[in-house]
């Protein structure tokens, strides 16, 4: 890969700084979703969740100046049925952190996109889409040149589940000349496809998935990159593992 890498060594606390590949793109949604505070948000009020008073405090900060536990304190204790002034106000603060790579053990940042249909372009203005459409091709792209850790189905997995039509993530994907290379890190290495194609996917994404990732069209293009002169052994031989895993479900 010759492409710079969408990652940063630094150690963010969930902040993109000046000098992270994302920067420019949080610092245009932070101004591109910039609105009033909401006049509350969403939250439970069985006394048992977020107080009243923690809740008020929250709304007179900025979100951009929610902390790491600001976010999770809010994310324990929302609603279902989150309503779109308050995502929206929200969003751009957890763009910048999936966007810092910062993970939690139970998911929380990749699941905060569950809670809205933020992938559904029809909601937000033109320069909305325009950010939200762009991260998610970043996301895709950084999941592509990862190896280690969450790969491109793993950014594919939570876009689905935040509204992004799956089939529209599919086709970013498959026109990357870099696939080859992901596929045979992420399939190479003893990984079952089902890890990378199994359950719990949005409804229709199973499908789409086996339609574009299990064909002899993809297990043919990993041979022959697998072939290539000059490809490195271990590269080489990740990618024929890979070609010969798609094969076999076929």
């Amino acid at each position: 890969m010759t492409r710079p890498l969408l990652e940063s060594d630094k150690i963010t606390a969930g902040r993109v700084f000046s000098d992270h590949p994302f920067h420019g793109l949080i610092e245009e949604a932070y101004r591109v979703f910039d609105a009033p505070p909401p006049i509350h948000l969403g939250i439970c009020t069985c006394g048992m969740c977020m107080g009243p008073d923690v809740a008020a405090r929250l709304l007179r900060r900025p979100a951009r100046n929610w902390t790491l536990a600001d976010v999770w304190s809010w994310h324990d204790s929302v609603e279902e049925g989150l309503e779109q002034r308050v995502w929206s106000w929200l969003l751009p603060r957890f763009l910048e952190i999936l966007a810092a790579g910062d993970t939690c053990h139970n998911g929380l940042y990749e699941r905060s996109l569950i809670r809205f249909p933020t992938g559904q372009k029809s909601l937000w203005s033109d320069r909305q889409w325009a950010v939200l459409d762009r991260f998610a091709g970043m996301m895709l792209e950084r999941g592509m040149q990862r190896r280690n850790g969450p790969d491109v189905f793993y950014e594919l997995h939570m876009l689905a589940h935040g509204g992004w039509p799956i089939r529209d993530l599919i086709a970013k994907v498959m026109a990357d000349p870099d696939l080859p290379e992901a596929l045979a890190y992420a399939w190479g290495c003893g990984l079952d496809i089902c890890d990378s194609l199994g359950p719990n996917w949005p409804p229709g994404a199973w499908d789409a998935l086996h339609e574009a990732f299990i064909t002899q069209e993809l297990a043919d293009r990993m041979l022959a990159y697998g072939l290539m002169d000059g490809l490195d052994p271990k590269l080489s031989d990740r990618a024929l593992r890979a070609a010969e895993a798609i094969q076999c479900r076929l």
